[in-house]
């Protein structure tokens, strides 16, 4: 008996032992996931709005944000956005979708296009979607045999390797939000409005009939678990499980909604040791425990290879249980924004709630301590005007609550109680900027909402960041792309309509002089252009470091302080005027300017057409093949020169690096960007950028000379352009012709 009784003992202590070593595992899975805190490197973050987190097979972390594309790799960032030193890398730096195919090619959906990175050169490809399709691209699929899939907001796309183009497998007129491969190969499509698809390529479009319990019919992220069951984030109705019944009909098997959830939004799904985790519009959803980030819009979750979660918000950055991930103090939180108010109180926004201190006083008041604010705005009347997140708009007096202003309180000419800001004009009216456009109530209590009157156009319905009132007294509306003049017309300036450059809009300035300024996150300062009706970057005019600026403002001297981020830069009204302009910013004053500026272009016409006819045979010897690959005609002291030969040889030795560029030649010169800028503006009269731009088109010429065959997309990635397109421009804005042309005149010429 003895010896029956002891295999039996130990099996069960065995087995006691792995239940034992499973439940502390969970508990100690459950306390890391209680660990979850704030990314953080040395590098910041282009923003703080985050939409998705993926880890390619090499383990590297690629994060889409709102302002760009951020690699995360060996506990550094790198940033891919369109700016001033690569102006059209990606289609649009607000990026919604990452993947990676079996090449090792990184896939970019972005809101107005799709664009594919080569891993392994660097180089950066547009894929072209037809010009009659709306250009967001919502979500990308890569099955295990190998296709690429991306889902627009109008239609789905394959990419066909043998003509390497994206081609229109159907469904035009819905628009997708969520692609999964099911296990028997087919693609599941969740969209917003129109329920589900599968699709096969044999077969075609399916429409699946959803359970009735899912009103909306609108499916925002697939996930199949481990199990191979089916689970949908939906708009209304929580997270789903779907399964088929007898009769084929798909029926929920298992739902989180109403107090289970956050949110009855969820955005997206991941499962880590057979527990689910939910992105969703107020905080993440964790199956079994207690939601985390409670408030935060969770618009990506996914789990790395080591088992650690990611979790990407809109507007507070991205969390991770990953050793990247280090707890912030309070104080190393960074605030950008105090404001005064008359009686010289401070106001702090904060996280969550904001921190008042009176003159009088050194004790803070935290005042609504659970609610996430934006940017604060000072009335006429003293009053400080909170607007919050989900929560419309709070004015308070001496760090006191005095009112609260919402939609669901019946304030109706608030568009929805998402406020980024608001503002009163020097008539007295208040206006607010919100989620869904923008809402004014008048000085006589009348109550609007623009997007609601006549003829408006579409563009005042959608989100709006900020306002701001010029010294005319029009009121100027922040969008992701651009701006909106609330005049009469309200005209739209973005990079859409081509009166806009890329990036966008961080603040708005109107000087003593009559200049309008705008500071963008990707072209830095522009300035509007009266006379073109149009938004141009002086950024590099005025040798302004970096390409982000945060905040515009008139001191008392009348010079214009700009916020790059690092420093605050004063520029005074002599520099400005004195500043060689490419733009004009004053209204005429007289019509015989007009007269003159008239026959000035009819001359300069007539000389320009007959420069052109000479220009493709004489161009060989404009730029000569013996030319060197960056000739400075400068005359210049011994130290200057070293200085620059310096910097073309670094030029040089990195010339088909795509991503080579100021920050970079900056740190091998050993040198700031400020110093950098200043010294080259001096020693060559062009700015860092253009001194860059030149060795390269220079550098182009030679090899056209040494090889005219080779083809143009070649040449442009020899010598560091991602962009064939903007590399032809270039080309042809320095030599006069395109490089085929130059090509061509310089055959003739041999």
């Amino acid at each position: 008996m003895g010896e029956k009784t002891v295999p039996f003992s130990a099996e069960l202590a065995c087995l006691l032992v792995a239940m034992l070593l499973g439940f502390v595992a969970r508990v100690s899975a459950a306390d890391e996931v209680e660990r979850l805190c704030p990314f953080s490197t040395g590098q910041r973050m282009p923003t703080s709005q985050v939409r998705q987190v993926y880890e390619d097979r090499e383990g590297t972390m690629w994060i889409a944000t709102f302002r760009g594309l951020v690699r995360y790799a060996d506990g550094k960032l790198r940033v891919y956005r369109s700016n001033l030193f690569t102006p059209e890398l990606l289609p649009c730096n607000n990026v919604i979708s990452v993947c990676e195919d079996f090449r090792q090619r990184l896939w970019i959906g972005t809101e107005s296009g799709l664009c594919r990175l080569d891993k392994n050169t660097g180089r950066v490809v547009r894929m072209e979607l037809g010009k009659e399709r709306e250009l967001r691209v919502n979500e990308l699929l890569v099955t295990h045999d190998g296709n690429v899939y991306a889902g627009l907001i109008r239609g789905l796309m394959r990419y066909d390797e043998a003509t390497r183009q994206m081609v229109g497998a159907g469904l035009d007129d819905v628009n997708i939000q969520s692609l999964a491969e099911m296990p028997n190969g087919d693609i599941l499509i969740g969209s917003w409005g129109k329920g589900l698809f599968t699709y096969s390529p044999s077969r075609g479009f399916k429409p699946v009939a959803l359970p009735s319990a899912i009103a909306s019919k609108t499916i925002l992220a697939l996930h199949y678990d481990r199990l191979k069951r089916l689970w949908i984030g939906t708009l209304n109705e929580g997270l789903c499980q779907l399964a088929a019944d007898g009769n084929g009909l798909w029926q929920i098997a298992a739902q989180y909604a109403g107090g289970d959830m956050p949110s009855d939004c969820v955005y997206s799904i991941a499962e880590k040791d057979g527990r689910l985790f939910a992105g969703t519009r107020k905080g993440l959803f964790v199956e079994g425990r207690k939601p985390l980030l409670a408030g935060d819009e969770v618009l990506g979750v996914c789990i790395d290879g080591a088992g650690d979660l990611w979790a990407a918000t809109k507007g507070f950055g991205l969390y991770t249980t990953s050793a990247a991930g280090k707890i912030q103090k309070e104080e190393d939180v960074p605030h950008y924004q105090v404001l005064t108010d008359k009686e010289n109180g401070k106001w702090e926004p904060r996280n969550y709630g904001v921190e008042y201190r009176s003159a009088q006083s050194s004790q803070p008041v935290m005042l609504l301590p659970t609610l996430r604010p934006y940017r604060l705005s000072l009335l006429s009347n003293g009053r400080v005007a909170i607007p919050m997140h989900d929560a419309g708009l709070y004015i308070s007096y001496k760090g006191k609550i005095e009112r609260h202003l919402s939609r669901r309180g019946g304030d109706m000419f608030i568009p929805h109680d998402l406020v980024h800001h608001a503002i009163e004009d020097s008539r007295g009216n208040l206006w607010v900027a919100t989620r869904l456009g923008i809402g004014i109530r008048t000085y006589d209590g009348q109550d609007r909402v623009l997007s609601d009157m006549p003829n408006v156009p579409k563009c005042l319905g959608e989100e709006i960041y900020f306002l701001a009132e010029d010294r005319e007294g029009t009121v100027w509306a922040a969008t992701a792309d651009g701006m909106i003049r609330c005049d009469s017309t309200f005209h739209r300036y973005s990079l859409d309509d081509g009166n806009f450059p890329i990036g966008n809009p961080t603040s708005f300035c109107h000087d003593k002089a009559g200049r309008r300024w705008v500071g963008t996150d990707g072209m830095g300062l522009c300035i509007y252009d009266i006379a073109k009706d149009c938004f141009v970057s002086v950024h590099e005019q005025l040798q302004l470091p970096g390409d982000i600026v945060t905040d515009l403002s008139v001191a008392a001297d009348s010079s214009l302080l700009v916020n790059v981020g690092s420093e605050v830069i004063s520029l005074s009204g002599s520099e400005l005027e004195s500043m060689h302009r490419n733009v004009r910013t004053d209204e005429p004053q007289a019509y015989w300017w007009i007269a003159c500026a008239v026959a000035a272009i009819l001359v300069c016409s007539a000389a320009f057409a007959l420069y052109r006819r000479r220009r493709v045979k004489s161009i060989v010897h404009t730029v000569p093949p013996s030319a060197q690959s960056a000739p400075i005609a400068v005359e210049m002291a011994d130290q200057q020169r070293e200085f620059v030969d310096k910097a073309t040889a670094v030029v040089m030795s990195h010339l088909s690096d795509c991503d080579f560029d100021v920050p970079l030649l900056a740190n091998e010169l050993s040198t700031s960007r400020t110093t950098l800028h200043r010294r080259m503006k001096e020693m060559t009269g062009k700015t860092t950028s253009a001194f860059i731009r030149d060795i390269r088109m220079n550098e182009a010429c030679r090899i056209l000379s040494a090889s005219n065959s080779i083809r143009v997309s070649e040449l442009a990635y020899r010598v560091g352009f991602n962009d064939p397109k903007y590399f032809s421009r270039c080309f042809k804005e320095m030599f006069g012709v395109l490089p085929g042309d130059y090509a061509q005149g310089n055959n003739v010429a041999k």
